[in-house]
């Protein structure tokens, strides 16, 4: 590919090869920093889960539980304490998550 090397074997997962290490922090710190006494910033951390796990925000919806719009309201910081609840379990969840080679 130009003067540029690259793998040419099929087996090998092209895109996972340059895949970007800081959406796994970026979900997984703001737990840490949390517990230091800051409070983390949903909306990044949501907007960072659904990049870590390729995923449109509408899917991400569906899989915390809640409504598109009501979504949007807690990536905004203006969502109910349910939505913000469960959008938190999400969050925890895949922080539970191994990390991918």
């Amino acid at each position: 590919m130009g003067h540029y090397w690259a793998w040419r074997d099929e087996e090998t997962d092209g895109q996972g090869l340059f895949q970007d290490e800081t959406a796994v922090w970026v979900v997984r710190l703001p737990g840490v920093s949390a517990k230091a006494g800051e409070r983390p910033d949903l909306g990044a951390r949501l907007e960072a889960a659904a990049h870590l796990v390729l995923m449109t925000h509408e899917e991400q919806a569906t899989r915390i539980g809640i409504g598109r719009s009501t979504y949007y309201e807690v990536k905004a910081g203006r969502g109910g304490k349910k939505a913000r609840r469960r959008a938190e379990a999400y969050l925890r969840s895949l922080e539970a998550m191994p990390k991918p080679d």
